[in-house]
C-alpha cells in the first residue's frame, strides 16, 4: 500500500536572521520506509561524515518501529491481532503499538469515528492495499459495515484483542506520523541541533532553521501540476500532515475513487479535495488530516476550533469551484496563494 501523504515542497527564502552558529554541516538521506520515501535533513556544527553516520542509525531505528506497528511485516502486532480477532485472546503488544492504539481511540472518539483504524478491512476491499482496484458489490460493503468499529478493539497493559472475527487493524493513518515522532525525539537525544523529516507528505521539523528562524512549507495545490502551491506555512518545532483525493486513486466510468474511505458509508469520503492539519507532532497532524478530510468543511472546521494546539486548512468543492476554509489560527499561520 503506498503512502497516503501527500505531495510537500520545502520553499527557500531569503537568509534572514541566524539563530544558529555560521558554520553548520548538512547530510540529507533519502530511503524507503513506511511505503514511501523517507527524507531526513540535518543540520549541525558536528562533521558531515558524522551527521551522515546519524541519518543512516536513523533509518534503522525507524524501520525497527514499523517492523511492530506495520500490517504488512509478517508477525507485527496488527497481523497478529487480525489472526486472533474474535477469539477473545488477548495479544501482547509492543509499548509502541499500545501508544498509537490509545492515541488513534482519542481520534476515533473526537472525530465521532471519522478516524478509525479498523478500517483495514475495507481498504482490501477497495484494493487500496495491494493496488488492484476494484468497486466493491452492495453486499461487500453491508457485510463490512456489520463487522463493528474501533469500539470492538480493547487494549489494556501490553496487551489488546479484537472482539469481533474478521475485523482487522491498519495503523497506516497514523504510525507514519508516531514513527516521525519517534525519530526526531531519537535525534534530539543524540544532540542534533535541527533537521527536518518527512515520509510521504508528513513532515516534522525541530530546532531553528539554519538560515532564519521558521521552515517554510509549501503546500500542493490539489487540483494543479505537482509543484503548484496553494499556500505556505510557517513551523517551528511542529509538524504538518496533508490528505487528499488526488495522490492515489483510480477512475471508473469517469467518476474518481480515492483511498480516504469514510468507515461509516464503506465508500471514499466526497465531502473535501484536500485537508492541511498542522499540529505540534506529526502523530496528531496525521491523525487529523484523515479524520477531517472524512468529516468534511463544516464538521471538520468545528473540530478543529475545538482542539487545542491543532489548526487545518480544508480545500473543497462548493459546486462552481474550490473553496476554501481556515480554522481560527490558520489564517495567521497560513500564506495563501492569490
Amino acid at each position: 500500500m503506498r503512502s497516503e501523504g501527500q505531495f510537500v515542497l520545502i520553499i527557500t527564502g531569503l537568509l534572514l536572521a541566524c539563530r544558529q552558529p555560521s558554520i553548520l554541516n548538512h547530510a540529507e538521506r533519502n530511503g524507503f520506509l513506511m511505503d514511501t520515501v523517507v527524507r531526513i535533513s540535518l543540520y549541525d556544527s558536528r562533521s558531515h561524515e558524522e551527521l551522515e553516520r546519524r541519518a543512516d542509525e536513523l533509518f534503522e531505528y525507524m524501520l525497527g518501529i514499523e517492523k511492530k506497528v506495520s500490517l504488512y511485516f509478517e508477525d507485527s502486532d496488527p497481523q497478529r491481532l487480525a489472526s486472533a480477532s474474535g477469539s477473545g485472546q488477548f495479544i501482547s503488544i509492543s509499548h509502541e503499538t499500545e501508544i498509537i492504539l490509545k492515541e488513534a481511540m482519542g481520534a476515533f472518539k473526537e472525530s465521532n469515528g471519522a478516524f478509525d483504524v479498523t478500517i483495514g478491512p475495507l481498504k482490501k476491499l477497495w484494493g487500496f492495499d495491494s493496488g488492484n482496484y476494484r468497486i466493491p458489490d452492495s453486499s461487500e460493503i453491508a457485510a463490512y459495515l456489520e463487522l463493528g468499529d474501533f469500539k470492538d478493539l480493547e487494549v489494556r497493559n501490553g496487551e489488546a484483542r479484537i472482539t469481533r472475527q474478521g475485523l482487522g487493524i491498519d495503523l497506516g493513518g497514523i504510525a507514519k506520523g508516531y514513527i516521525l515522532d519517534a525519530a526526531v525525539l531519537w535525534l534530539q537525544e543524540k544532540g542534533i541541533q535541527s533537521g527536518l523529516i518527512e515520509g510521504g507528505g508528513d513532515l516534522r521539523v525541530f530546532g531553528p532553521h539554519p538560515k532564519r528562524d521558521l521552515w517554510r512549507i509549501g503546500i500542493q495545490d490539489p487540483r494543479n501540476e505537482r509543484g503548484t502551491l496553494i499556500g505556505i506555512v510557517s513551523l517551528k518545532n511542529q509538524s504538518i500532515a496533508t490528505s487528499g483525493d488526488y495522490e492515489r486513486y483510480f477512475i471508473r466510468n469517469g467518476r474518481r475513487y480515492h483511498h480516504i474511505l469514510d468507515p461509516q458509508t464503506g465508500f471514499p469520503s466526497s465531502k473535501a479535495i484536500s485537508v492541511t492539519i498542522i499540529a505540534p507532532n506529526a502523530l496528531l497532524a496525521d491523525a487529523y488530516a484523515t479524520a477531517v478530510f472524512v468529516m468534511g468543511p463544516d464538521k471538520g472546521i468545528t473540530l478543529l476550533n475545538r482542539l487545542p494546539d491543532i489548526e487545518g486548512l480544508i480545500v473543497y468543492d462548493n459546486g462552481n469551484g474550490l473553496s476554501y476554509g481556515l480554522s481560527k489560527k490558520a489564517g495567521a499561520m497560513i500564506e495563501m496563494e492569490k
